[in-house]
């Protein structure tokens, strides 16, 4: 589901903007994949723009439930409280991490290097690309 903005062309006067709760689903009939509103919020220049930052607080709340606990784990003396405030792009690379050794990307990116005579280390660049791309997906189009 995603929050989607539509525009209603008038007749006479400017175009109207809503926002709408969406989500896509797959089309059987058609066979390919379709889009439906779940629920309309309103338009754009009425809604309350505090009502909507609750939901999302909400939403965010609910979602994070299963995740641990960060108050109840013990945290190493190197660890500054700008680390803590980030710490899913530690959880992204944490992960991306451990399925780059497990998967043996870096010893291989590196054999095949120094098969080219190369001596810098382009295998963690490859990484801190791929940790970037997982962690704002949306990163290149954003613009």
């Amino acid at each position: 589901m995603y929050l989607r903005t539509t525009r209603q062309r008038r007749k006479h006067g400017p175009a109207a903007l809503y926002y709408q709760l969406a989500e896509n689903y797959y089309h059987k009939a058609r066979r390919r994949s379709a889009t439906r509103g779940m629920y309309t919020f309103g338009r754009a220049d009425q809604v309350d723009p505090e009502a909507l930052r609750r939901l999302a607080h909400s939403l965010r709340r609910v979602a994070n439930e299963d995740r641990i606990d960060l108050a109840a784990r013990t945290v190493p003396p190197d660890v500054g409280i700008d680390d803590i405030e980030q710490v899913d792009a530690y959880g992204v690379l944490s992960a991306a991490r451990a399925l780059w050794a497990e998967v043996g990307i870096g010893p291989l990116l590196r054999a095949k290097m120094q098969q080219n005579g190369c001596q810098a280390p382009h295998d963690m660049a490859l990484l801190a690309m791929t940790v970037h791309r997982l962690a704002r997906p949306g990163a290149k189009l954003a613009g």
